[in-house]
């Protein structure tokens, strides 16, 4: 089962990039972990939403075998705490992920210079990060952003 793994701050972009990864690359019935209490209206067709409430409580992954899974770690909790509860929760599954995507909306990244350092950790154990709201956002913090990683070959 393929499982990907979004951390980081969530961004109005995602819907389109799970359409066009399920149109354009997937192309099989995909399945969304989505924390409880953050709507996710109109899914794209053939795309299951299951909703949860904390890493801690996730679904068993042993139902998921045959699906694409995105599964999205709530950002409104405490987000160390959810990391370490679903590194637990896939330790005693034998799972582990496929791809992990760290998710920054680059003005909240701006504004907020203990949210930065908590993405800079996460993007340092990512496969893909993602930049969002990017024309938002001053066009020296983004090039800065980018270079500041680039520089450490992350």
């Amino acid at each position: 089962m393929p499982l990907f793994v979004f951390i980081g701050t969530h961004l109005p972009e995602i819907r389109e990039c799970l359409r066009h990864l399920q149109q354009n690359v997937i192309r099989q019935p995909l399945r969304l972990l989505w924390p409880s209490g953050l709507a996710f209206e109109n899914a794209p067709e053939n795309v299951q939403v299951t909703y949860f409430d904390g890493c801690q409580n996730l679904p068993d992954f042993a139902d998921l075998d045959t699906e694409t899974t995105f599964l999205f770690i709530d950002p409104r909790r405490f987000l160390l705490e959810e990391i370490y509860d679903l590194a637990d929760h896939m330790a005693l599954r034998k799972a582990s992920p496929t791809r992990i995507i760290t998710c920054v909306d680059t003005l909240i990244a701006s504004q907020s210079t203990a949210l930065r350092n908590w993405l800079e950790a996460a993007v340092y154990y990512s496969d893909v990060v993602l930049l969002g709201n990017r024309s938002e956002t001053a066009k020296s913090f983004v090039r800065d952003y980018q270079q500041s990683f680039a520089k450490r070959c992350y």
